[in-house]
């Protein structure tokens, strides 16, 4: 995670490759970085909303199935 200037709060995901010359010797790093915010966001989304079903589904006593 990282904070920004403004306050907020990205999830960040990052890849690099380390560069080295013919003796071994790291000479560069090339990286980028992900922005994952969106997709953690998301997920936390998805995490409560079944968390929300499944008190619904244990308080009203009710079953739950599938149709195929």
């Amino acid at each position: 995670r990282i904070l920004r200037a403004d306050g907020t709060v990205r999830h960040i995901r990052s890849n690099r490759v380390f560069v080295e010359d013919a003796a071994g010797r790291t000479v560069k790093v090339v990286g980028v970085l992900f922005d994952e915010t969106e997709a953690v966001m998301a997920q936390r989304a998805l995490a409560a909303s079944e968390a929300r079903f499944r008190l619904a589904v244990d308080v009203a006593e009710l079953g739950v199935f599938e149709r195929r």
